[in-house]
């Protein structure tokens, strides 16, 4: 000070007014002017310091760790975190005069990183990626995937997301990379099939087919189905049990898949059958409804391919059981009991008065017993109705038999005959 350079006079006065005078050549150097900068690096990189002022200066770094250098641009190879901080460089000019400056520099670790996973997996299910160790995250990994989140989420994976996951960690300027393998099971493939349609009463067998590396099969199915066999017959088939039915297989890896086969139970045909009580010795139709075709069996039968059976004499006291076979047009059968009752025949019996031998012009009564209703036929087309009847014999062409049918309130009929003789009159003369 002052700062210029140039010729400088002074002059001094005494205390007795006497004065003198000199001068003197003032050189003012300039301060060198100094940029500086640092480094922000990795541990495993180079801290590179660099400065820069007038030409022909000179340049002195000191830092930390005891670090000096009298390089204008030194380089620090492969350091440690402890090497972090202020570097500070004296720049000197060739007249001597300095100036100084500070340069920052920051020694980074490197990451660690890691990731976990919810690995193995299922197709269709999620796949949860947890990563660790940074301040950002990059992951890349197959199938194109790639995600800059610390825990993606894929969902509904599919078996092509398995493979080598990678995740780059960066903390500053620091990255680091973690591969891991990632597995997604394809899901089995159950192909349930079943043998149906059946007729009900019968039976259908559910099969699962395919099954390689299957350790465990569930059926569900209408009507609270359920099994856990690899096939199953479902018996007797009963209508509710038509519908769908549902396979959920499981494989050696836990993972689970459903199909599902449709089965059908067709309707056996309802018969219906009527059970005729008739008089004994009589002809009996048995009938049978409900299906499209049908067959007898039993004792006399005329008939046994219609819906209609034909007896030709039921001769039984007691009842007497057919049997009949409906087949329906979707081919199903069910089979049905008939019973064909018999009345008794009434026991007719009569009395003749006044006698089986009578004299021509002689009046015959007949009196019946044994039923309700009574009919008397003869010769010469004689026919009464009634209990009783009486014919004058007034032509030997009534002779001979003569029957008596009686009905009974079932409206049978018995029949009992009995034989008339006419004898003639004696032929008498007068003298």
């Amino acid at each position: 000070s002052p700062p210029n350079t140039g010729a400088y006079g002074v002059t001094v006065t005494a205390a007795n007014s006497c004065t003198a005078a000199g001068s003197i050549t003032l050189t003012v150097n300039p301060t060198p002017f100094i940029t500086t900068s640092g480094s922000t690096v990795c541990v495993n990189q180079n801290i590179q310091l660099l400065a820069n002022s007038i030409p022909g200066a000179t340049f002195y770094w000191t830092g930390p760790q005891q670090f000096s250098s009298a390089q204008q641009n030194p380089q620090i190879s492969n350091p440690s975190v402890g090497m972090s901080g202020q570097y500070n460089v004296t720049v000197t000019s060739a007249p001597g005069c300095t100036n100084t400056g500070v340069a920052d520099v920051t020694v980074t670790p490197m990451p660690t990183p890691m990731f976990t996973s919810n690995s193995p997996r299922c197709e269709g299910t999620t796949l949860n990626l947890f990563g660790y160790g940074g301040g950002s995250y990059q992951w890349t990994g197959p199938a194109n995937f790639s995600s800059n989140q610390p825990n993606p989420v894929l969902t509904n994976v599919s078996a092509a997301a398995g493979g080598l996951y990678n995740l780059n960690v960066t903390v500053g300027p620091c990255t680091a990379l973690f591969s891991q393998q990632v597995t997604v099971n394809p899901l089995p493939s159950p192909q349930p099939m079943n043998t149906s349609p059946a007729c009900e009463t019968k039976s259908f067998a559910l099969i699962a087919a395919n099954p390689q590396n299957i350790s465990s099969y569930i059926w569900f199915g209408p009507n609270a189905f359920y099994a856990s066999t690899q096939s199953v017959v479902v018996s007797p088939a009963q209508k509710t049990h038509t519908g769908t039915y549902t396979l959920i297989v499981t494989d050696q890896n836990g993972c689970s898949n459903s199909a599902t086969t449709a089965a059908q139970v067709l309707l056996n045909p309802v018969l219906s059958v009527s059970t005729p009580t008739v008089c004994r010795y009589s002809k009996a139709s048995i009938k049978a409804s409900g299906a499209d075709g049908y067959e007898w069996q039993g004792a006399w039968l005329l008939v046994s391919n219609s819906a209609t059976a034909e007896i030709a004499a039921a001769n039984n006291s007691g009842a007497t059981v057919y049997t009949v076979t409906g087949t329906a047009v979707n081919g199903c059968t069910s089979v049905a009991t008939a019973s064909v009752f018999t009345w008794e025949l009434p026991i007719a019996s009569l009395s003749v008065s006044p006698g089986n031998t009578l004299c021509l012009n002689e009046t015959l009564t007949l009196n019946g017993e044994g039923g309700v209703l009574y009919e008397w036929y003869g010769p010469s087309e004689v026919y009464f109705r009634g209990q009783q009847a009486s014919l004058a014999l007034s032509s030997f062409g009534y002779a001979g038999t003569y029957t008596l049918a009686v009905t009974d309130t079932s409206g049978c009929r018995g029949s009992v005959s009995t034989e008339i003789v006419i004898n003639p009159l004696p032929q008498g003369n007068l003298k």
